[in-house]
């Protein structure tokens, strides 16, 4: 490596050096050989002071306080794009995650993943009582329970529904089906 610092720039100069890109006088290049940064740079500049100008008279007293699910949201799609990363190197692709977030913003992509508070319970809806609590399993058919789940395959999806017996752990009975109707 060479032994030059990285240059830091202040708000100041970007801005003016992104406001210089968007009054269009110079070119980029032009713009970028005065100032000596590199012209991508003067392009991100250029777009951030686009992008954020909206943002310049939203209401009286500045912008609008940051949502608190903000942080939840933008960590759901952290989690879309590591795993298409990951993805993507599975199919013989060169990727960082960098790379994935940029093309995932073009193409208007973003990760399915449960919002903020899916388990929090709606307040109309009933809550039963627990009728196990304090009860001690001591002997075989005292307590079953029911499970039903579903195992991803090839061409979909197959539904198992088991009757679990506590004490034993045993599957008294189970069943497999194609349809979860069925």
């Amino acid at each position: 490596m060479s032994g030059t610092k990285r240059k830091v720039f202040g708000a100041e100069f970007k801005a003016k050096v992104g406001l210089e890109a968007i009054h269009g006088v110079k070119t980029i290049n032009q713009i970028a050989q005065d100032h000596g940064v590199h012209l991508v740079q003067v392009s991100q500049w250029k777009k951030e002071i686009l992008e954020r100008a909206g943002t310049l008279f939203e209401g009286k007293r500045g912008p609008k306080p940051v949502s608190e699910y903000s942080e939840p949201e933008r960590l759901y799609g952290e989690i879309g794009k590591l795993k298409m990363v990951s993805f993507l190197k599975t199919r013989g692709h060169r990727v960082n995650r960098k790379r994935v977030r940029r093309l995932m913003r073009i193409l208007g992509l973003a990760g399915m993943a449960p919002g903020p508070d899916t388990s929090r319970p709606h307040p109309q809806h009933k809550v039963y009582p627990y009728l196990l609590r304090g009860v001690m399993v001591m002997r075989p058919n005292q307590v079953w329970s029911t499970d039903i789940t579903y195992i991803r395959l090839a061409h979909g999806f197959v539904y198992l529904v088991a009757v679990i017996d506590w004490y034993s752990r045993r599957v008294l009975n189970g069943t497999v089906s194609t349809g979860y109707n069925q």
